[in-house]
């Protein structure tokens, strides 16, 4: 199942980016699946947390690509991140997933993606070092 997780990451990455770049440029499409379809516009402010976040998501692949490539976490501060990730993904997830916009929950299932490949990424033993 390892094999499959990073391209399963950079698939349901995909998803993610396409959703918060689409936001930062105040696409009409995805008005109403971010941010509980609340907006007929995007606020300044979130366009610009998006765009950052578009690029976080990003260096979220590369670190999968790392952990992939390492067999896992290789030190304390990876194996947290990854933690850290899982349980976002996992949180963004159960969030999407019980919004009462369809569109929004369609977004669940990419969430999920995402935090079983960190799950499976960062291996089953936490580093030493």
């Amino acid at each position: 199942m390892r094999k499959a997780a990073f391209p399963l990451l950079v698939i349901g990455s995909s998803w993610n980016i396409c959703i918060v770049t689409a936001v930062a440029l105040n696409a009409e499409w995805v008005r109403t699946r971010a941010a509980g379809g609340q907006f007929d516009s995007f606020p300044l402010a979130i366009r610009i947390i998006y765009g950052i976040e578009a690029l976080l998501m990003i260096g979220q692949i590369y670190f999968g690509k790392l952990l992939y490539d390492r067999n896992g976490a290789w030190s304390i501060s990876s194996w947290r991140l990854a933690q850290l990730l899982i349980a976002l993904y996992g949180v963004s997830a159960l969030l999407n997933a019980l919004s009462r916009s369809s569109a929004e929950r369609f977004n669940a299932p990419f969430a999920v993606i995402c935090m079983w490949a960190f799950y499976e990424l960062v291996g089953r033993a936490k580093p030493i070092h």
